[in-house]
């Protein structure tokens, strides 16, 4: 029913918020910072029933029906490759996490009214445009996160497309 919807629609909804800023989602939702994302994969094909199957610590199973597109219309139309921070290097979150968790952390100090966040405020902070991209992988005592072999891209806001950008549906 799902692939029915998006083929019917011709879209495929961002219903989720991903990346380092995705507890702010809510203050972003009616802007053009939204955190809320279609998530792609550019997988090869060898390794598509990677994506079908259970894996140990995934938190969304994945479904086993999808749109291919090329990578060049996904280009044309903004989406980009998430971007890594890996937390496991020495050092861990303060290698590469910490500097972007500390331009969120200013921004929504820039973004404060009256104790509040003000989601207009929020809008017009940069790193709002970027966060959305960026995600953590890595390991730790309690932790682990590496799917970076999924070769992940994400579109901000609803992906709209027409029958012709679709080569393949799975």
């Amino acid at each position: 029913e799902n692939l029915l919807s998006m083929a019917a629609e011709l879209r495929i909804e961002a219903r989720t918020a991903f990346g380092l800023a995705r507890d702010y989602a809510p203050h972003l939702a009616d802007s053009d910072h939204t955190q809320n994302v279609v998530c792609l994969s550019e997988t090869p094909l060898e390794h598509l029933w990677m994506l079908c199957r259970p894996i140990d610590g995934r938190s969304a199973p994945m479904s086993r029906y999808g749109g291919v597109f090329s990578r060049d219309e996904v280009r044309r139309r903004r989406s980009n490759p998430v971007w890594y921070l890996d937390t496991t290097q020495a050092g861990g979150v303060e290698w590469l996490t910490k500097p972007f968790l500390n331009l969120i952390t200013e921004a929504l100090r820039r973004s404060r009214v009256n104790g509040h966040f003000d989601g207009a405020l929020m809008a017009q902070q940069e790193i709002f445009k970027i966060t959305p991209y960026l995600e953590s992988m890595g390991q730790g005592r309690a932790y682990r996160k590496d799917f970076h072999w999924e070769r992940e891209w994400r579109h901000v806001g609803h992906l709209d497309f027409t029958s012709r950008d679709v080569v393949a549906v799975l």
